[in-house]
């Protein structure tokens, strides 16, 4: 309830609806008088709060609704939603008093009564003992509110705006200052981190009271595995293989990587996705990272992909930056052919040749390599790269490229050159003509025998790298 004395004397009952929304710093001051209406948030610390005047009339109370409406000459009672109610009251006696004005001697009013003009009187008999003048007010003390609210604001001041220790600054002759030799303190002084990991233990708890953890580097460098001459050849072909449709069907050719457009286009690829990160406000850690790295998709991937960190560039020229762990040659083998779509899990390998009189052939299984990548183009086209410098596969004795059926697929059937006749299905009763059987195997004896008769054995091709270039 609040009371509101003027001139004609009323009383204003309100009452208030609850606080909605939430209390700011700006909505306080600007209900501060105005020479406390410019003050800051960075001026409000733990400590002034503490050492703020004692309020022992503070309370909190919810906050007061705006009432429209007039009330005059009545004692009136404000209900909630703004309404008056009145309540006449009758004029007291002081009230319909005649107003009496007293003028002394030398007035200039004749027609109101004169008084004599009396000297001041004086006490004849002072008083021996005067009385002692009142002791001093007890000093202040908080209220429950106030004392609540001040314990509050404090611990919360304390955490995020704390007083800040003052700066003396003492006057001293100048002196010659050695930048070389003070250029490590400085930089240790403008390191963040200790300031950062002060507020961190200040403002977070973990359980058992544990601080946290020492600050670390914000932001990462992400990596992609995925290889990139994919969505380069999704673009076009041409790009990766250009005058493809110039290659027959079903023939085979050994090509040579470009490695300077290998690396000219990894380098676009991840300056450019440095730039997508950055516009996207992505903090990359390491201002030297090297996104993506693998161009082949690699049958056994091993290392970091197929060019060295960009950083690691440095004067290098294009075509020199190969990954430490790639060899510094590479051949590809191309072959166009359906072979591939009917038989997806045949073997490809190199194999090193060996002499044999006057020629050659493929050397022991023992000494093989596999594909380091491989990779297909439409519509049938399959090739696949190996460690091999095109010198070394080309020369003598060289290395043949093997193209093998999968050991452990079988397949069964009979040679085309075998002639059933106008036979519909293989006759029981006799082999067909032209047919060897294997030795231990009798002609319809069971399934066993009927199996191993009819196995055919898998098929390898052998060709020599001499022999997929032009001589």
């Amino acid at each position: 309830m609040f009371r509101l004395y003027t001139a004609n004397p009323m009383v204003m009952i309100f009452t208030l609806p609850p606080t909605r929304g939430m209390v700011s710093f700006d909505a306080v001051t600007h209900r501060l008088p105005s020479q406390f209406q410019s003050m800051t948030f960075g001026r409000v610390t733990d400590a002034l709060v503490s050492a703020t005047a004692q309020r022992p009339a503070f309370a909190v109370t919810p906050e007061p609704i705006v009432v429209s409406g007039a009330v005059l000459g009545t004692i009136g009672t404000v209900l909630q939603g703004g309404t008056v109610k009145s309540l006449r009251m009758k004029k007291s006696k002081a009230a319909i008093r005649p107003s009496l004005r007293i003028i002394e001697d030398g007035g200039e009013d004749p027609r109101l009564p004169r008084l004599p003009r009396n000297p001041p009187d004086t006490d004849p008999d002072p008083d021996p003992d005067p009385r002692p003048h009142d002791p001093p007010p007890p000093p202040l003390k908080d209220s429950a509110d106030a004392a609540a609210f001040r314990a509050a604001a404090a611990r919360h001041l304390g955490l995020v705006n704390p007083q800040q220790p003052w700066v003396i600054v003492f006057h001293a002759r100048p002196v010659i200052l050695e930048a070389t030799a003070v250029r490590p303190q400085i930089v240790s002084l403008l390191d963040p981190a200790p300031a950062l990991m002060m507020r961190m233990q200040a403002t977070i708890r973990l359980a058992g009271d544990a601080a946290p953890p020492a600050v670390g580097q914000v932001g990462s460098a992400p990596v992609f595995t995925q290889p990139m001459a994919e969505p380069l050849a999704s673009l076009s072909q041409d790009w990766l293989l250009p005058g493809l449709e110039r290659v027959p069907a079903d023939s085979v050719a050994m090509l040579e990587p470009n490695e300077r457009f290998i690396e000219a286009f990894m380098l676009g690829l991840n300056v450019e996705m440095g730039r997508e990160l950055l516009w996207r406000d992505f903090v990359v850690n390491d201002p030297g990272a090297t996104f993506f790295r693998r161009f082949w998709r690699s049958v056994n991937p091993r290392g970091d992909g197929d060019i060295a960190p960009i950083a690691d560039w440095k004067e290098h020229h294009l075509g020199e930056n190969k990954a430490a762990e790639n060899p510094a040659k590479q051949v590809v083998l191309l072959v166009r052919s359906v072979l591939f779509r009917r038989y997806p899990s045949a073997v490809v390998y190199a194999v090193p040749a060996v002499k044999e009189g006057n020629g050659r052939k493929p050397g022991p299984m023992e000494s093989e390599i596999h594909p380091l990548f491989r990779g297909s183009l439409q519509p049938d086209v399959t090739f696949f790269g190996f460690d091999l410098d095109p010198a070394v596969a080309t020369g003598d004795p060289g290395w043949y490229f093997v193209i093998q059926q999968q050991p452990t697929e079988p397949r069964f059937g009979f040679d085309v050159e075998i002639d059933f006749g106008k036979a519909t299905h293989v006759p029981l009763t006799a082999p067909p003509a032209g047919h060897a059987l294997p030795p231990g195997t009798t002609w319809a004896f069971n399934g066993a025998h009927m199996a191993q008769i009819t196995r055919q054995q898998p098929v390898r091709v052998a060709i020599h790298a001499s022999e997929l270039i032009k001589t």
